[in-house]
């Protein structure tokens, strides 16, 4: 488990050092697949380092969102497939987590896994700021 948290300390801080610090607290984070572990890490990143929780918006797939409220206070939850609801909205952020998780998911659903990591990049990429990371 200490490895595991020495893993997600040194990404939080890469996040840190290489977008934070570039950005403003009132800075637009999109985080897709946000509701999982790596997303909850990447979340407590961006408040430590001083972005607005109201400015980060995270997608989840079946948790139950009143659940995810509660350990996420102050964010915006969208369904990751209603990510269109999105539309007039751009971001300066954009970090894009959303897959399997278990290795057995990843290799039995492989189209599911191709699009979240292909086709879904590209509509993301629409959402993103000019300027944005």
């Amino acid at each position: 488990m200490l490895m595991l948290q020495n893993l997600f300390s040194k990404s939080c801080n890469m996040v840190n050092v290489a977008i934070v610090n570039k950005l403003t607290s009132d800075a637009k984070i999109l985080i897709t697949g946000g509701s999982g572990v790596v997303g909850l890490h990447l979340y407590q990143a961006f408040v430590q380092a001083g972005i607005r929780k109201d400015n980060i918006t995270s997608t989840y797939f079946s948790r139950d969102v009143k659940h995810l409220e509660k350990v996420f206070d102050g964010i915006n939850f969208v369904k990751y497939k209603d990510i269109s609801v999105l539309a007039d909205k751009s971001f300066d952020v954009i970090l894009h987590c959303a897959t399997y998780g278990q290795p057995l998911m990843y290799t039995s659903n492989q189209m599911d896994t191709l699009e979240l990591n292909t086709a879904d990049q590209f509509k993301l990429l629409k959402k993103l700021k000019p300027n944005g990371y």
